[in-house]
């Protein structure tokens, strides 16, 4: 193993990678971020969907310009 500094904690290491991923709390971190992850594919979908609809919206909008258009 490498030669560590006299002052080297290796708590507050740990501590300080937990926020990476890394040790101790590393499982508690990758569930948190799975969580997160799962939130913002749930709304990614949410928004795809007002996407669609308004996309659909957007079309029979434009059909009905073009109806318009004829008539005149």
């Amino acid at each position: 193993m490498a030669n560590l500094p006299d002052n080297f904690s290796q708590n507050a290491f740990n501590r300080r990678m937990s926020g990476f991923g890394y040790g101790s709390n590393s499982s508690g971190r990758v569930v948190e971020l799975r969580l997160k992850l799962a939130d913002i594919e749930r709304r990614t979908d949410a928004v795809q969907n007002e996407l669609n609809r308004l996309d659909d919206q957007w079309g029979e909008v434009n059909e009905e310009i073009k109806s318009l258009e004829v008539a005149c």
